[in-house]
């Protein structure tokens, strides 16, 4: 028998750990990925904005005009609610007089596409990107283009031939999004303290994010933000976050543990895999019906990085349990204070980025992360003053083993 079939027998005996009862089932995941919000983006001239801005006042009025810091040098108008739920129309200009400007004149939709299709606001679930959805969406989204006033009646055939369609419209923003539900307010926020520990992920190679690290890695009160030049990736307690703006009505009581854990995209990144992928980038349709596929795979990616795949545990529990891997020889006693050591200075450092700034070099860094790995252990470990407090929590499942990761082999990032 293997050594990795040994140790997770030997995990599952234990803790009394397996892939249908983690901890008791402390929490619900729903097992679907996919996106909440979307942003579409047209560069248009001074002449169109006139005339969507024309019509728009004229049969909704002005929601709202930006007054933002003197500095920024565009004015924008905002329409929400048209004809439906879940669609924000805003027009945006310079404040004066720009050189090229024909690219500086916008239209912008913000659009829910849940609320969009259900016509209702639904402020949690997941939007389900099967063909049906995905083409109503489509279909409700050429309508809108008349709504706003882009295309009208007396326009000319070919103004009406190229206008009428919203792939005129580039995507610039993508929120991808998947929810694990734990099953009180309570675990949630313990473990988004838990997941505060987390590494951080560095597209530098000179480490210069450590020294920005406070500015682009933020921990807010029921949410963790890690922001990137072309996406950002956020962790919030949806419940919390609607209850802070009065709507906590709106999200029935079972949902007090609710997680969300959203990647926003934005343009390059969209490009980015539109051009990896082979997507068409005329006819945005295929990559939405694909939008499943790709949220899993950047979650994947980044939830295996910043969170490992291993079970997290109390500190205590964790070094039983390797003193248990070394004895029954899946580990010798050198890995085994690796392991050890690392564990305690995460614990100490309350981060394995900054727990790596100890380690002496990539090549043993990339041995201890290895080791982790061999025997399904988290370096982030579960505070004792969790257990002070009565709850005890020996051990929790990471958000890799949690999202399914573990038993999945169609994308393998490492």
């Amino acid at each position: 028998m293997s050594k990795k079939m040994t140790n997770t027998n030997k995990l599952n005996n234990i803790y009394n750990l397996n892939d249908t009862d983690t901890n008791n089932n402390i929490y619900v995941f729903e097992n679907n990925f996919s996106f909440h919000t979307m942003e579409y983006s047209l560069s248009i001239d001074k002449n169109t904005f006139d005339k969507v801005y024309k019509y728009m006042t004229k049969i909704y009025g002005i929601r709202a005009q930006s007054e933002k810091k003197k500095k920024n040098k565009y004015l924008y108008y905002e329409w929400a609610n048209l004809k439906y739920c879940g669609v924000r129309v805003i027009l945006s200009k310079p404040r004066g007089y720009v050189k090229d400007s024909f690219f500086k004149y916008k239209i912008k939709l913000i659009i829910n596409p849940r609320s969009l299709i259900n016509e209702e606001n639904e402020y949690f679930g997941i939007f389900k990107t099967n063909p049906e959805n995905v083409l109503k969406l489509k279909s409700l989204l050429d309508v809108l283009i008349y709504d706003i006033g882009l295309v009208q009646e007396n326009d000319t055939e070919y103004w009406k031939n190229i206008y009428s369609t919203i792939d005129i419209f580039k995507l610039t923003r993508i929120d991808f999004c998947v929810n694990i539900i734990f099953d009180s307010a309570d675990i949630a926020k313990n473990y988004l303290e838990i997941l505060s520990r987390g590494d951080i992920y560095d597209f530098n190679s000179d480490g210069s994010v450590f020294e920005a690290m406070k500015e682009r890695h933020r921990k807010y009160k029921n949410e963790l933000l890690y922001e990137y030049k072309s996406f950002n990736l956020k962790i919030y307690n949806k419940f919390e976050q609607m209850r802070d703006i009065g709507k906590s009505d709106l999200i029935p009581m079972e949902y007090e543990g609710y997680l969300r854990f959203e990647m926003c995209a934005e343009k390059e990144k969209i490009k980015y895999l539109i051009k990896k992928y082979n997507y068409d980038e005329n006819n945005i349709v295929t990559f939405l019906l694909n939008a499943s596929r790709e949220a899993k795979k950047q979650f994947k990616r980044y939830v295996t990085f910043l969170f490992k795949k291993g079970v997290f545990m109390n500190l205590k529990s964790a070094r039983e349990y390797v003193e248990c891997c070394k004895t029954d020889g899946l580990i010798n006693s050198r890995q085994a204070e690796e392991i050890t050591d690392f564990l305690n200075l995460v614990s100490e450092k309350r981060s394995i980025y900054k727990a790596k700034q100890c380690i002496e070099s990539k090549i043993t860094e990339k041995r201890i992360f290895s080791l982790f790995n061999e025997i399904r252990l988290n370096p982030i470990t579960i505070p004792e003053i969790w257990n002070q407090k009565g709850r005890k929590y020996f051990f929790l499942p990471s958000p890799y083993e949690i999202m399914g990761f573990k038993n999945d082999k169609l994308f393998n990032y490492q």
